[in-house]
């Protein structure tokens, strides 16, 4: 072979070498330590819909989440969003423990520290106990009036679209002394990744439910309190309130978060920060004594259709991301899923005023029940007067529900009427909306366990009508899935 055409020959190996090498790089990403590659199957989390045709999801099987929660129904739920997770959601905004379960399934909330509050001994075995809180919600707002027969319920699917197999994740190990190929129809349910620097997360994939979620690896995380072996030096290094960043501040710790990471969030709303914690903090009395949490949540919420998504306490749901307070850097992220939605119509409440009446009676309304506090039966104490809680136009939005069956969970958004709270003199009573689901199906199957009526925490409530205000026009298209709240 002529000398040229070996040069050429040599200049164009390494020209094949040069290019290929490039194309390894792009794919292993910017840094060279980083050995994940999934460009074999793309998973995307924007919101996609599919139309089912109308009554097509098991109602029956409906439960809300503070009966999940109460009754301890959800210890089966596989599914990552379930009560276990909504419950770290609430305890992370919530530094005291407020929230109390009654037989019933019913909520209220009590100020733990509130010694008033404190059962106390009496002579014949029993407790003396304060006084009852009765309160009542009283609606204020304009004249609420629905326009569509029907509304869309949406059903989360399952996982990422696809099926992982093991062999996408393992097909470059050769386990000796194990035969994984023996292993049939085998998929991946979840993967666990470490981040082995400072400040590093463990990453937690579940393909089979199709959720994200990043905690601390806490072996690579400072933590302060190791060598604490008294109350004196646990007290030295708590979280001082100059210690909290500001919001404007966690908003942009969080946003700098999920751009470093490449984290879209699509059809979700900005950040905001849940800041509970001074509600609490203004109402006690020794404030030397009040431990500021140690870290602090931004929510950016859930939209579907441009519709917001509440639990049926009136939390707003979505991507929550924790920030510690000690290091000013995200140290968490939750409830980061997939988006594909079966949709199915149904029948909706047209009636303003048994609508009113489901928003009065709700669960998450009523006072402290007496046998929370290990009262008897024969315990009679005075009932404090009556307090209201004035309630404003509602617009629509939608209730996250879970159908449980068969050991099984799955997510449903429901068509629910979202009340703001705009007036509240109760202390430590901070809740913020009020959520009627708006499906007929529903509303009639707990009336009909309820025994042919509304749940009812206590008696002494009243109710009172609407004022006379404009028309509220709640409109819905069965093929749009969308529900602007107007004014006339």
């Amino acid at each position: 072979m002529p000398l040229l055409k070996k040069v050429y020959l040599a200049i164009g190996i390494i020209a094949v070498m040069f290019i290929a090498g490039i194309a390894i790089i792009q794919l292993s990403g910017k840094n060279s330590s980083n050995v994940l590659n999934f460009t074999k199957n793309k998973i995307s989390l924007k919101a996609a819909f599919a139309s089912v045709g109308r009554n097509a999801f098991d109602l029956k099987s409906v439960q809300a989440n503070n009966l999940a929660l109460s009754t301890g129904g959800a210890a089966g739920i596989t599914s990552s969003n379930s009560a276990e997770t909504q419950t770290k959601a609430l305890s992370s905004i919530t530094p005291t423990p407020l929230i109390s379960q009654s037989g019933s399934g019913a909520v209220s909330s009590a100020p733990a520290a509130d010694k008033s509050m404190v059962c106390m001994p009496d002579e014949k075995g029993g407790c003396v106990l304060p006084p009852q809180l009765n309160y009542e919600y009283v609606y204020k707002g304009e004249d609420i009036k629905i326009t569509a027969a029907e509304m869309p319920v949406y059903k989360r699917v399952k996982g990422f679209g696809q099926s992982i197999s093991a062999g996408d994740i393992f097909s470059n190990f050769n386990f000796d002394g194990v035969n994984l190929q023996k292993f049939q129809s085998a998929s991946v349910d979840n993967v666990n990744l470490i981040e082995n620097r400072d400040y590093g997360f463990s990453v937690y994939i579940n393909f089979t439910e199709g959720n994200f979620s990043f905690n601390q690896n806490w072996l690579k995380w400072p933590q302060p309190g190791d060598k604490c072996r008294d109350k004196a030096c646990w007290n030295s290094i708590r979280v001082k309130e100059s210690d909290l960043p500001s919001n404007d501040e966690a908003i942009k710790i969080a946003d700098n978060f999920l751009k470093e990471y490449e984290i879209k969030l699509d059809g979700f709303g900005p950040g905001e920060v849940q800041d509970d914690w001074k509600i609490y903090y203004a109402n006690t009395a020794n404030k030397a004594d009040y431990y500021f949490p140690e870290t602090i949540s931004v929510i950016y919420p859930q939209m579907v259709n441009s519709q917001p998504v509440f639990d049926e306490w009136g939390n707003k749901q979505g991507v929550n991301i924790s920030i510690s307070v000690r290091d000013k850097r995200v140290s968490g992220v939750w409830n980061l899923a997939s988006q594909n939605y079966q949709t199915s119509l149904y029948a909706v409440e047209t009636d303003q005023a048994k609508i009113l009446e489901l928003m009065k009676n709700s669960n998450s309304s009523g006072g402290i029940i007496p046998m929370l506090y290990g009262g008897r039966e024969d315990d009679s104490r005075p009932v404090s007067k009556t307090r209201q809680i004035e309630v404003g136009t509602p617009a629509l939005g939608l209730a996250r529900m879970w159908i449980y069956k068969n050991n099984i969970s799955d997510e449903l958004l429901v068509p629910a009427l979202i009340f703001p709270i705009t007036k509240n003199e109760i202390q430590y009573f901070n809740q913020k909306y009020i959520v009627v689901p708006l499906v007929k199906e529903i509303i009639d199957q707990r009336k009909e366990q309820d025994g042919g009526g509304p749940v009812r925490i206590m008696e002494g409530t009243s109710s009172s009508g609407p004022t006379g205000s404009p028309d509220v026009q709640v409109q819905s298209s069965p093929s749009a899935a969308t529900a602007p709240v107007e004014s006339e």
